[in-house]
This record gives structure tokens, C-alpha cells and sequence, in this order.
């Protein structure tokens, strides 16, 4: 029998990494979002990228950095937190990444670090806005207990780990729920059923939305990063998410709508 009930319709955008984003990439995504008309959004964590603040958490910060930080990616990453926010109709979620988390580290370890502190994400992303959840990450437990629910057995996660196989160890740190995870810039799925209750739970990434040619040194050899976003319909009883690929710029979401940059 059909479901009356519509399904929650959630948004997924993933590591974007502001200063190393792909714009073309990120446009696909914002538009497919916009499509999508979710009723929450999803910012998998690593909005920002803080280069900066990656090695010498120790250092004086001079004005240079304060200057490139602050208007070349706080500020263009809270609009665009104001353009997902004018397309999602219920709540917008931004899960920290351990990028975004140099920066607050920087403040607690740097004399006279505190005086930047409303630059901090954790403060700058949710002052002044409405129906926005902002979720830290914490290296400790490898960020095991920062997630957003989306249902009692689905969760979504920055991500807890990057081996190759990074799905079949977030479905064995999960145990007996779903989890959707980013950090790992790759494409991945793995699923199981529990034999209790014949319940399938699933882990998988989407990708990035960050350059394909990393800021790492990877010596000229081919990356397995992905460009692409994901999408999820959340039942009372069930749910099913889409992994999308961007692919040559271009990608088609459930309903077969191609999205082009």
C-alpha cells in the first residue's frame, strides 16, 4: 500500500573547503538544491579549509591572515549559509569538519587568540539565525559522538575515520544504525541487514566539492576524490539516500532532473 505521509526530503552538501572550492562544482550542488526544495539541509563539515591555521597553532597571527581568513572565506561561507538557508524549508544543519576545527583549536592554544573569538565558526555561522543547528567536532573518540539524527537509525556524520575502506569501518563503528559520513572526499557505500530485526543499515559518502587536484601532495598520481553531493528521503518506517556524482559537471537527481554547470 502507498504512504500518504510524504517523506522528509534532506540535502546533503559535502566537504567543500571554501579557499580550495570547486565553483563550478558547488554551483551544480546549490542548484540541484535548490531543485530538491529539502526540507533540511545538511553542510557535511570542512566549510571552511583554514590553511592557516593547519601547522603553527602556536603562531602570532599578523593582519595579513586575519584579512584573508575573515573576508576570504568567514564571510563568503555565511552567504552562502544565507542562500541554503532562503532554500530550505525547515532546518539547516552544519556538522563541523576537523578543518573547521583548527581554527578554534588556534584560539585555545594562541596568546591572545581570544581576541578573535567571534570569529570562531561555532559562533560566527548561528549568530542571528533562525532554524540552524551548528554541531562541533571533537578529535576526541575520533568525533564518534558528533552526529545530527535525521531518525532513530539514521545518523549523519563529518566522519570518523579515512582508511580505503572507510564506509565498512564507519557500518562497524555504527553497529546497528545507518550513517551518513563526508571527510573522505571519496565516493563509497557498503550495507548490511541485522538479523534481529532484517533491518538493512548502510554507510556511505557522496564526495567533495572541493578541487580534484588537492592541496596534499599526492606526486602527480591519480586522486580517488569524487565531486558530488546526496540527497535522502526519510519514512516513518524506513528511509533511502542517494549518493550523487557530479559527473564532467554534471548531475541527475532521483526525479531525472539533469543538472548542469
Amino acid at each position: 500500500m502507498s504512504q500518504k505521509t510524504p517523506a522528509v526530503r534532506v540535502f546533503g552538501f559535502t566537504d567543500i573547503h571554501w579557499s580550495e572550492r570547486d565553483e563550478r562544482a558547488l554551483e551544480i550542488a546549490k542548484a540541484a538544491q535548490r531543485q530538491f526544495k529539502p526540507d533540511i539541509t545538511v553542510i557535511g563539515g570542512d566549510l571552511l579549509n583554514c590553511t592557516a591555521f593547519s601547522r603553527h597553532p602556536k603562531r602570532i597571527l599578523d593582519e595579513d591572515d586575519t584579512y584573508d581568513y575573515t573576508t576570504g572565506e568567514l564571510d563568503p561561507a555565511a552567504k552562502f549559509l544565507d542562500e541554503v538557508q532562503a532554500n530550505t524549508e525547515r532546518e539547516t544543519v552544519m556538522l563541523a569538519g576537523n578543518h573547521d576545527e583548527w581554527f578554534e583549536r588556534w584560539i585555545r592554544n594562541t596568546e591572545g587568540g581570544l581576541a578573535f573569538r567571534s570569529q570562531l565558526p561555532s559562533r560566527y555561522f548561528p549568530k542571528g539565525r533562525e532554524n540552524f543547528k551548528y554541531i562541533s567536532f571533537s578529535p576526541r573518540q575520533d568525533n564518534r559522538n558528533c552526529y545530527y539524527k535525521l531518525k532513530n537509525d539514521v545518523i549523519v556524520t563529518h566522519g570518523w575515520c579515512a582508511p580505503k575502506y572507510a564506509a565498512q569501518h564507519h557500518l562497524d563503528k555504527a553497529r546497528d544504525v545507518s550513517v551518513i559520513f563526508h571527510h573522505t572526499h571519496r565516493f563509497d557505500h557498503r550495507a548490511g541487514t541485522l538479523f534481529r530485526d532484517k533491518r538493512v543499515i548502510e554507510a556511505f559518502s557522496a564526495g567533495c566539492l572541493c578541487k580534484q587536484v588537492p592541496m596534499y601532495a599526492h606526486n602527480g598520481a591519480p586522486t580517488d576524490w569524487v565531486l558530488g553531493f546526496w540527497v535522502a528521503f526519510i519514512g516513518k518506517r524506513s528511509w533511502t539516500g542517494y549518493p550523487i556524482p557530479i559527473k564532467r559537471y554534471e548531475a541527475v537527481l532521483p526525479d531525472g532532473t539533469q543538472i548542469k554547470g
